[in-house]
């Protein structure tokens, strides 16, 4: 599961899914507690994310978007 995240959002992915839910890099760096350049370098392919940062921009957008599923 986890090189699977690290993968998917290397491929743009995770832009996809900061525009669906509705978020911007500066409210997923907020929510994962990483610094908004780390998210751009990620979203930007200039560097690949770390098993634990791939972890906490997962568990944080699927938090988000089953919230917004329920509502």
């Amino acid at each position: 599961m986890k090189i699977t995240a690290i993968t998917r959002y290397k491929h743009g992915e995770l832009y996809a899914i900061l525009q669906r839910i509705g978020w911007t890099q500066s409210e997923l760096a907020r929510q994962t507690n990483l610094r908004i350049g780390t998210i751009g370098d990620i979203i930007n392919l200039v560097k690949r994310p770390t098993v634990e940062q791939a972890d906490a921009i997962q568990k944080d957008a699927q938090d988000n978007c089953i919230q917004k599923q329920d509502n």
